[in-house]
């Protein structure tokens, strides 16, 4: 119950803390990043971690749920892991490299080239950010969520975690305070369907019917 309990609690608190070391900036990602580079990469690898565990505690969540709810949110966490590790690796861990890289060059008009090819590289529309893998991973991430927090309703569990599970959608936004907000809100979720697991008799779970874990 503990290691289960820090995987579906501490994962979702830990990222949102890892979050608030996220280097924030306006214009060029070159500009943002060259200063900050090693906390950019630390948060970025990080989040690569994070999204593998935080897929696994989605689903140790939902283990047992009946429903095809439930069953929507298992199938979309492999294609989110898969997006998000491609992604999460071109945007985030590739261009904290190539601005170290950048920083290396002489100052004028090399540095500025390839703050330029940095630019191209973090804004390309198949993988870079936003793109049409990032919107399979936020999108597959927003769905599974989201299902789940059906699941808990049908599964009788109250409102709590379906709002809050809902609430978790807004990881996708990868900021300081709205991403932080969403992995909170994650943890609360697991936390109050975890107390009432906790709490359920055995006789309120049958095979044959939704677990009432309230």
């Amino acid at each position: 119950l503990k290691a289960r309990s820090f995987l579906l609690i501490g994962t979702p608190l830990a990222l949102a803390g890892l979050l608030t070391f996220h280097p924030e900036g306006d214009g060029r990602i070159y500009d943002g990043v060259r200063d900050h580079v090693t906390a950019w990469l630390v948060v970025h690898i990080g989040l690569a971690v994070g999204a593998v565990l935080m897929a696994i505690a989605l689903h140790q969540l939902v283990r047992g749920l009946p429903g095809r709810a439930a069953s929507l949110t298992r199938a979309l966490l492999a294609p989110f892991v898969v997006a998000f590790l491609a992604w999460e690796g071109f945007t985030g861990i590739q261009t904290g490299l190539l601005t170290h890289e950048a920083n290396g060059l002489p100052a004028g008009p090399e540095r500025e080239t390839a703050a330029v090819n940095i630019q191209d590289h973090f804004t390309n529309p198949i993988i870079g950010d936003p793109s049409v893998m990032s919107m399979i991973a936020n999108g597959a991430w927003i769905t599974a969520v989201v299902a789940a927090g059906i699941a808990f309703r049908r599964a009788g569990v109250g409102t709590a975690p379906t709002v809050l599970l809902c609430m978790a959608t807004l990881f996708t936004a990868h900021s300081v305070i709205l991403g932080s907000i969403g992995l909170a809100c994650f943890a609360g979720a697991a936390l109050i369907v975890e107390l009432r697991r906790h709490r359920a008799p055995a006789a309120d779970v049958s095979p044959r019917q939704e677990p009432r874990l309230a």
